[in-house]
Formats: C-alpha cells, structure tokens, sequence
C-alpha cells in the first residue's frame, strides 16, 4: 500500500518528521517498508503560464513557447510538444534544473545547458511527467491545473513523499487511506477528519433491481444509478493521487471508483446501464462452460462455482475479480450502474487464481471487506461521479444486505492484559487506547465491555484487543523481563538429532545439502518413470521398496487452492527433485555435483491427515575431481559406498545390499537396503544407478547415481552408544578361501553364511576375487575371500583356526551347495 502524505493530510495533520512518523507506525504494527521522495530533485522548477506560442522558423514539428513563471523575465524554450496553448499552466524548468532523461530506458538525471535548435538557442523547457518521474508519459507536457499558483517551486506545489507499507494479511483494513489516517490520528493524537458525504434518497427512474441467489458469498449488494454523466479525464488533483497510489489514470468514472477503493477500502464496479438487460443485477454461480468476455479483451470459459453478476441474458462481470467488456463504461456512456458489495473471499480468491487475474480489488476482497462499508463507499463514489462527471443520482433504493454483519463484543479485564504483555496497564489506560482506533466500551466492574469496530475483521477475541493496547503503548515501551524460574528439559526427539548428524555425515563425504519444494505436480513425479512403464510393481522386494522410499503407485494429495499448476500437490517423493536441481548444476557445467536432501514427504491415508515421512535422498553426477585434476568415474560401488558409511554412522551393523529390478533404477545396477528389526529384515532403502531413459526425461545425458532411505526406519534401529571393543593385542591369522557356487547367489549371502559359521573369533572377511570362466563351470561363479581371525586373550593356533574354517566351509556346502576350489 502506497499512502502519499498530501493525501494523508487531507484527514489527519502530521505533524511529525517523516522519519519519525514512519518509525510510530512501524512500532505499532504497521511496517513502513520505504520512504519515497516525489520531487526531492525538482530545483528550479517552477509553476508557469503558457504566454506565447509561434512556430520554429526552421522546423515544421517544432514551436517556441514563451512562458510567464512569476518574474520579470519571460523566457522562451524550443519545444516538440504540441498538446499546450496560451493560458495553459505548465512545468518551466529553467538553466540548472535536473530532470529525468525521458529517452533513456533506465533511470538517469540530465542537468539543463544552453542548447540551439536548429538556429534558435533554448535556455530550458517545459516538462513532461516522464521528465518530472511523475509517470511514463512523454507525449506532451504536463498540464496544471488552471488554478495552479504562478512562480511557485513545482516542489512545493506537487512534491510529494509515499510511505509503502508492507501490510500483513491480518491488517488489511490498512488497504484503505482513512483507516491508515485512523492510525496516525491514534498515534499523534490528532483528530481524524473523515470525508462527509451527502446522501441522496430521492427515487426516481432509472431503477435497479438486485438479486443475490447465493447470500453464502454475497453478503451484501448495493447499487446506484447517476445519469447525464460526461466521460472524460478525472482532474488533476486525483489524477496525481492514484499516481502516487501506483495506479493508472484512466477517466473520470473509472478514476472515482478507483479513488474510493483506495479512500474506503471497498472495491466498486461501473457498468454502463443500458447495456445491462432490464436494470437486473443477478448474484449467482456461474453454469459450466458459460463464457464471458472480460475487460482485458480475453474470452474466459467460467467454472461451475465461480460467482458472477448476471443480468437476464447472461454473466457480465466476475464478483470481485473483473467486469465484462459487454458493459464497460465507455466514451459513449451517458448513465452509469454503480456496484458496491461484499463478496466471500474464499469465492474471489478461487476464480482469480483459476483465471489469473489479480487486481487492487481482489486483493481487497480476498482479505475481507466489511459489509457496512458497502453504502458508505457507494454514496461517496456517487456523490464523486455527480460533482466530476456532472451526473446527477437518480435512486440509491438498491441495497440487498442478505447476511448482516454482526459486530462482536469482547470482554477485556486487567489480567488479560497483564497475563499477555508482562506488564500492569490499568483499564482505564486501555480504553483510552482503544477509544481513538474506533473501538467503543462500556465498564463493568473490573472489565471492559469492547465493541469492535466494523472495519476490523481482524478483532475476534481479547487477545486481539490486548495486542491493540500493546500497539499502542509502543512495542518498544514494554519493559524487558527474563523468564522466571528453572528453564524446562528439552523432549528428546531422536529424529531431529539423527538427521542433524546424517548431514554431518554426507557433507563429510563430500555432499552438499540442496533444499526443493515440497509443492509439486504429478507430471514431475510421472517422470521418475520410463515411459510406457507402468508404476505397479510385480517384484516383491521392489514392492517393499515402493512402499518404503518410492511410492510412485500413490496418487499425491492435490491442493484444492493451489498457487500454480507446478505445485498443485504434495510430493510423494522427494527423487524428482533432487534430480532437477542435478540437472540445473550440470547444464551450467558445475563440475562433482554430489547432493542430498533430508525432507518430508507426504503419502495420503483415508479419512485422516496425510502421513508424513522423513527420507534421505542422495545423487551424484558421473564424475568426480581428484587430485591433481584427475577425474574419477562414480560407479554403483561409489554410491553404495556411501550408503554403507551411512550406516555404519547409525550404528547399524547388520544390514544387507540386496539386487532388485525397479523401474527408476537401472535394471542390473540397483540394490535394497535392508537392516535385520529382530528376526525380520526390514527394507529401508534402494541404492544404484538411475535409469538412463529416467535421467534423459530431467535432461540429464550421464550416468546419476542415487541413493534413497527411509530415515524412520533408521533411527528405529540406530545404536546411539555403541560399545567399545578394545583391539587385541595378540597378533591375527590370515587364510584365504575361494568357493565355486551357483552366479546367481549374492556375494553378501556368502558373508552372512560365513560371519554365523565364523562365530566371534573371525575379526573379517573381504572379498578379493570374482572369477568366471574356464576351470569354472557353466552358471558357476568364483568368489575368494580373505578371513581374519583373532582372539582377544590369547594367539590363536593352526587347530584353533582350521576347526573354524572347517565349520565354515561345512555351513557353505549345506545352506549354498558351494565348493572348494
């Protein structure tokens, strides 16, 4: 909100400093994001007088203007512009004036010399608004007002300052000028001057009917009829106001309704009336596939649900949103309908989003516009439109008020206030404090009775009424107190610990943390499949790792409003993204993108709120730098690396990498990750390589590599504390053992067989060889490995250790049908 302190001044004198005016705001609650100088550079810049005009001798486009600006001399310019006769008040800007450079495409001044146009010397000029940063017109010069006094400094006639607030939703009355003058009168304790308005109750033809068919979303309806209206320009003085508003002047009629949005708060609408059918206004939902040209000029294909105003024959606005072309004010234009109402804001939010239109008006009735204001508002803008326009109102009988707006009362005692500031403020402080925001009281006792005022919405219960006192008092003036007594223990949440250390862990390991929307649509997800690949999976283990980390079967939950259709629903996974914001890095040639992400996903359950998992996904590009610029190819071996270290961090000893065929991953380089939960193994993870025909859908032309694990099921079995085993001190016996067994059978079995045979005096086993071909039969695979054993008291002998590796062999040619070799 943009509030231009000359307009401000019209119902509140500040007399404060600016500085210091916007610091009270701020203290109270209204944010004073930046302080805005109009005309700080306007020196020697004056108001004149047109005086003469005659033509360039030497050039057909140009004329030299003589100009009156207060004193003896009466100078004359070169000037290009030809919108400007004699007796037109103008900008003069003589020698030494600084200016915009109105042909410069970003900002810069430009300081007035002596210049000779085409034989003829100039000692200034007459401005445009583009000169003057009043705007983007540079098609003529800027016309005053007639009444515009001669000589004086344009600064002190037009210079202006703009204080933009950044407003939070729950202060939107403060969209409105006299509730932000409201605010100042509070804080400076001056007295508010409200504009009065002079109401004209005399019917007469033409009439208006109104019809509000759906009361849920209209509360109120109000109408005006003003006939005999000249469309033309709106005067100077408003024009300059919904300028420094950040508005556009369009006419008279349009620049009212505008002036009283930004006076009041409460949008309004002209229509023309005799394009409205029969005077019928008619509030109801829109039929589906209704059509309506909108004031843009676009054909929109309306949305059962959304509300319009109809007359007999059809839509022709959308409530709150935009007005149809059909029945836009134009030059023609003789009798104007003018709309003033209340509209649901939940309704308008829904059909500016779905059809993209914001406006100052929807942003008003999206945040709640007060059902009382709506006459006020409409008889104002009349009262405008019969003084601007030269209308002349005819009946303001149409005010359909279906659903009264009820005014609370809130009760407010001195321990409210003490119990939620820290501080005593005595009642009879507090009511004073509210008194000047428009709130009323009654005393009972010891509390306040508090009716609040009907333009805040915001107000609902004391401790709404207890932050008004605070506001204020000044944020700054409540004393600063430490707590009292011993500060509570913290809950442990293992959760949050454990993903602390997990991104400890990986960015150890060389991962950076990357953060991506949780917001996002089910095309990005589709993705992580190849295409023609249906997302059921027949594979059991692939089937626990769907249902573990990559639910892709699962239909994400929708948004029912959502912002954009990019992020219209909750993810499911948090893969996608990762692999977008990989391919972002690579496409600009970032060299070891290795990535990670601790996030939230959500997965829909019926009738309850959605469960949310934390998961932890990893990605890395093909690549890595080593020393001395040597790159290094990440292998299935490097991720799985990674998960491994993972693990071992969690204290997680028992765990198994076990091959599996899903979709998203290469089909021969993809592993689960299992950890034993008891007697079960609990899938927890998938680690491996991403499907080529996956990474080319994100635009990703090298192998990516990822890893994925449920970080709930982790911390389930973390070992906080693991135990310390002091290292032997005796010396350890090295064997080597190849087996031959069927090439189907995982390595990681083999250690499982071993490792239970082995007992606790086998310390290791690290497999060092995988060998097939000739000496090996067909469907046959070499595995050899080598085993560590030690004991912790004592060196081991040859029997001691042969009678394991015995046992072990023994287990091998039971459970796997493996031989020596």
């Amino acid at each position: 909100m943009r509030v231009s302190l000359r307009w401000l001044e019209e119902y509140v004198a500040v007399k404060l400093p600016v500085a210091e005016l916007a610091h009270r705001l701020t203290m109270a609650g209204i944010e004073v994001a930046q302080v805005i100088e109009i005309g700080d550079f306007w020196q020697n810049t004056f108001v004149g007088a047109v005086a003469d005009l005659q033509r360039h001798p030497n050039a057909d486009r140009l004329q030299l203007v003589t100009v009156d600006y207060g004193q003896d001399d009466k100078p004359t310019f070169v000037t290009g512009a030809m919108n400007i006769a004699v007796g037109d008040k103008v900008p003069v800007a003589l020698l030494g004036a600084e200016l915009n450079d109105a042909y410069s495409d970003t900002p810069q001044r430009i300081k007035l010399k002596p210049v000779v146009l085409r034989g003829v010397k100039s000692e200034g000029m007459v401005c445009s608004a583009r000169e003057l940063g009043l705007g983007d017109d540079h098609e003529g010069i800027l016309i005053l007002d007639a009444d515009a006094p001669l000589g004086t400094p344009l600064q002190d006639y037009m210079g202006d300052t703009i204080l933009e607030l950044d407003l939070k939703p729950n202060r939107s009355d403060c969209l409105a000028m006299l509730n932000v003058a409201r605010e100042v009168a509070a804080l400076t304790g001056e007295r508010l001057r409200q504009p009065a308005t002079q109401r004209i109750d005399t019917p007469a033809l033409p009439v208006v009917r109104v019809d509000i068919k759906e009361p849920k979303l209209c509360a109120r309806y109000a109408a005006g009829v003003v006939t005999e209206v000249t469309i033309g320009p709106s005067p100077r003085w408003m024009q300059e106001r919904l300028e420094a508003a950040g508005m556009r002047p369009i006419n008279n009629i349009v620049d009212i309704t505008n002036y009283v949005m930004l006076e009041f708060g409460q949008p309004l609408h002209a229509f023309d009336y005799d394009k409205v059918d029969d005077g019928q206004i008619i509030v109801r939902r829109a039929h589906l596939g209704e059509k309506l040209t909108t004031l843009d000029g676009e054909d929109r294909t309306l949305e059962a649900g959304m509300l319009v105003i109809a007359d007999p024959k059809g839509p022709i606005a959308l409530a709150g949103v935009m007005g149809g072309l059909d029945t836009e004010v134009t030059e023609r234009t003789t009798t104007i309908l003018l709309e003033a109402a209340s509209f649901d804001p939940t309704s308008v939010r829904r059909t500016r989003q779905a059809l993209n239109l914001p406006s100052e008006a929807s942003r008003r009735f999206e945040q709640g516009v007060p059902p009382e204001l709506v006459p006020m508002a409409r008889d104002r803008a009349i009262e405008l439109i019969a003084k601007l326009a030269n209308g002349r109102a005819r009946s303001h009988a149409a005010d359909s008020y279906v659903r009264p707006q009820q005014l609370p009362d809130i009760e407010l005692s001195e321990a409210d206030l003490s119990r939620l500031l820290g501080m005593e403020i005595p009642l009879t402080q507090a009511a004073e404090s509210l008194r000047p925001l428009g709130f009323t009281y009654r005393r009972q006792n010891d509390r306040l009775q508090v009716t609040v005022p009907l333009h805040r919405l915001d107000v609902t219960c004391s401790a709404d009424l207890v932050e008004e006192v605070a506001r204020m008092v000044g944020y700054d003036n409540i004393p600063t107190t430490l707590p009292a007594g011993p500060l509570p223990e913290a809950a442990p949440d293992p959760l949050r610990t454990w993903t602390d250390r997990t991104k400890q862990v990986l960015v150890g390991a060389g991962f950076a943390e990357a953060i991506t929307y949780t917001l996002t649509n089910a095309a990005r997800m589709a993705r992580l499949l190849p295409k023609g690949v249906a997302a059921e999976i027949d594979d059991e283990l692939a089937h626990r790792v769907a249902d573990t980390v990559l639910p892709l079967h699962v239909s994400p939950l929708d948004l029912k409003n959502p912002f954009t259709s990019e992020a219209s629903a909750l993810r499911t996974v948090t893969l996608a993204g990762l692999l977008e914001t990989l391919a972002n890095n690579l496409r600009r040639q970032t060299s070891d993108v290795h990535l990670f992400e601790i996030a939230p996903v959500f997965l829909p359950v019926r009738a309850k709120l959605p469960e949310e998992r934390r998961i932890l996904t990893a990605v890395m590009g093909e690549f890595r730098t080593e020393q001395w610029g040597a790159r290094s190819e990440n292998t299935f071996y490097t991720i799985k690396g990674v998960a491994e270290h993972v693990l071992r961090r969690f204290g997680i000893a028992e765990y198994g990498i076990a091959p599996v065929a899903h979709p998203t991953f290469h089909p021969y380089r993809a592993a689960a990750v299992t950890v034993r939960a008891g007697e079960e193994k609990r899938v927890v993870g998938i680690v491996g390589e991403i499907n080529a025909e996956v990474s080319a859908g994100f635009d990703i032309d090298q192998r990516v590599l990822a890893l994925v694990l449920n970080l709930h099921d982790l911390v389930a079995q973390a070992n906080a504390t693991p135990e310390f085993a002091a290292p032997s001190r005796h010396p350890a016996v090295v064997q080597d053992l190849a087996i031959v067994l069927d090439a189907e059978i995982p390595a990681e079995r083999v250690v499982h067989e071993v490792r239970a045979a082995g007992g606790k005096l086998l310390e290791s086993i690290d497999l060092f060889d995988v060998y097939q071909g000739p000496q090996v039969p067909e469907g046959k695979r070499s595995l050899a490995y080598s085993l560590t054993f030690r004991a912790p008291d004592r060196t081991l002998n040859d029997a001691e250790v042969n009678t394991i590796r015995d046992r072990i062999i023994f287990k091998l040619q039971v459970s796997l049908e493996a031989t020596l070799r």
